[in-house]
Order: structure tokens, then sequence, then C-alpha cells
């Protein structure tokens, strides 16, 4: 019985948590709107793996906002694997 009341109170607790979460968030953080963004990345896949949420936030349409991401990276000159059956001539 003290197993089932302990997930009663964490179904309560926790969605209750979430929303006072996310109401604090949105008051704290100002909405960018009608804004011309560049989002200056270091290497390519960054805005996938790390900004995925800024830029999902940042281009949702009623935003109006125009956004570019610009990847500076170095890169490395691609070289062809190489061919065993070349190797001797």
């Amino acid at each position: 019985m003290d197993l089932l009341s302990s997930l009663a109170v964490l179904a309560v607790v926790i969605p209750s948590l979430y929303v006072y979460t996310a109401s604090v968030v949105s008051a704290r953080f100002p909405v960018l709107r009608n804004k011309r963004i560049c989002l200056l990345i270091a290497h390519p896949d960054d805005e996938a793996m790390f900004f995925a949420p800024t830029v999902m936030a940042l281009t949702r349409p009623d935003t109006g906002n125009h956004v570019k991401i610009l990847c500076l990276s170095s890169g490395m000159r691609h070289r062809p694997p190489s061919n065993p059956l070349d190797q001797g001539r």
C-alpha cells in the first residue's frame, strides 16, 4: 500500500513541477519576434545535436523570425579510400 501511495504522489507532483517550470521559463525568457538571426556553429551537425530546441523555438511560424545557420569549420580535405588493388601499380 505504501508503494501505491508513493506512486500516486509522484503522478501528481511530477506534472505539477513540469507546468510550474514551463510557466517560469516562458515568463523569464523573452520571445524574439520579427528578427534576423544568425546561429553561428563550429561543426556540422552542431545545430541538430546541441541547438535543436533553440532552432525550433526561433523558427516557429508565429515568431516571424528569419534564421540562418552559419557553420565555420576548417573541415578536412576528402581523401578517397585507398584501393588495395592500386597499391602494386
